[in-house]
């Protein structure tokens, strides 16, 4: 499991309010507005993902944040990667990617991939990583 913490304010979208149903949780208060708000870094990182040759399904919202599921086709397993946080104005991104199953080429790729383009990315700062 690996940890970025990150601040990207172009990423953040204050004005995004939830759409539908399935961004409007019942059961968790607040979380439609955080989910719609941080939509815009969930859809980045997907097509960064997808740039760098992975092939990752759509974006799966839960009222923990966005999930991202790599699939690893070699292996027995997948990544996946959940955020949340930035559901305000310079509050930090969380990115935790969790291996699923048995997946450990695959989740040592992908986050090194991860690393890379937050770190090479102008807009992020504040970048932390944890193993």
């Amino acid at each position: 499991m690996t940890d970025f913490s990150f601040n990207a304010s172009s990423l953040f979208d204050s004005g995004a309010t939830p759409v539908s149903s399935r961004t409007v949780m019942p059961d968790a208060p607040g979380a439609g507005e955080q989910l719609a708000r941080s939509k815009k870094c969930a859809l980045w990182l997907r097509a960064e993902l997808i740039a760098r040759g992975f092939a990752p399904q759509a974006l799966d919202a839960d009222e923990g944040g966005w999930m991202i599921t790599v699939s690893a086709p070699a292996e027995q397993g997948h990544a996946m990667l959940i955020l949340n946080g930035g559901g305000s104005a310079g509050e930090a991104f969380d990115l935790v990617s969790l291996e699923i199953g048995s997946a450990p080429q695959m989740i040592e790729h992908m986050d090194a991939a991860v690393t890379e383009l937050l770190k090479g990315a102008p807009f992020v700062t504040h970048l932390s990583i944890t193993d």
